[in-house]
């Protein structure tokens, strides 16, 4: 479940650990949000930061839809015995051990928080692609994260990162 952090502290409970909240910067690693909503989601233990100012927050999700939709695109051109998977079916592919590639590149949804006090509807920047192969997850990421000397978690938009994980996502506790 998603809740928008108001106390600027960010409670991993899982890890028993406490983050202050960064900045969110762009590709040449000027800030480009000082004071960001910040979205956490307890449930994944992911974190969304979110520029406040409307323009920069449009540019960044202009440019990471192109970059997404054409990456998407050259993987689904290029990976032989692919099979591109709703939401549903690329849960069910966890178990798959068939040497087939499934793919799933989260088009649709929302940035949601459960106090409804933000409806981030239009933000796009948070989206990835998700490729499965025999129970190993790959996702493709179009930001990268970090944690600063200040123990705050700051983020690098239009600047790709890529994660492998055992299970449905990255931080899933699936052994």
């Amino acid at each position: 479940m998603n809740r928008l952090i108001k106390d600027g502290i960010i409670h991993d409970n899982q890890l028993h650990k406490q983050y202050g909240i960064g900045c969110v910067f762009g590709p040449n690693k000027q800030s480009i949000d000082d004071y960001p909503f910040t979205v956490y989601d307890t449930d994944t233990q992911n974190v969304h930061l979110v520029p406040s100012d409307e323009k920069a927050l449009n540019k960044a999700n202009v440019i990471i839809s192109e970059l997404k939709e054409l990456t998407f695109k050259l993987l689904v051109e290029n990976i032989k015995s692919c099979k591109i998977c709703s939401t549903k079916e690329f849960d069910n592919t966890v178990k798959l051990n068939d040497d087939k590639w499934y793919v799933y590149g989260n088009s649709n949804g929302s940035l949601k928080c459960s106090n409804d006090e933000h409806d981030f509807k239009d933000v796009f920047l948070y989206k990835y692609i998700a490729l499965r192969r025999n129970g190993i997850t790959y996702e493709l990421n179009f930001m990268r994260f970090f944690i600063d000397e200040y123990n705050r978690i700051n983020c690098i938009l239009e600047s790709p990162q890529f994660d492998r994980c055992e299970g449905k996502y990255v931080n899933d506790q699936c052994h």
